[in-house]
């Protein structure tokens, strides 16, 4: 986990407005069970992609992983 948490920090200061780094960033916080920093990153995400096309995968992915946060499931 450290390196992950390492690369995503790495990333993220570089790159805060990278949607996929964001949603990449959501799903290690979810694996780690950080729920609320996984949600965060996330709604991040989907703010980036507020204008995307529906059909744009990795909002989609977004979509459903936010979903999942706030379930537990």
């Amino acid at each position: 986990w450290d390196e992950a948490d390492a690369e995503i920090a790495w990333l993220l200061e570089r790159w805060p407005g990278d949607g996929k780094f964001q949603l990449d960033a959501a799903r290690l916080y979810a694996a780690q069970g950080r729920t609320a920093d996984a949600t965060t990153h996330v709604e991040l995400a989907l703010a980036i992609w507020s204008n995307a096309d529906p059909e744009y995968r990795p909002t989609q992915e977004a979509r459903e992983l936010l979903q999942e946060l706030r379930t537990g499931g």
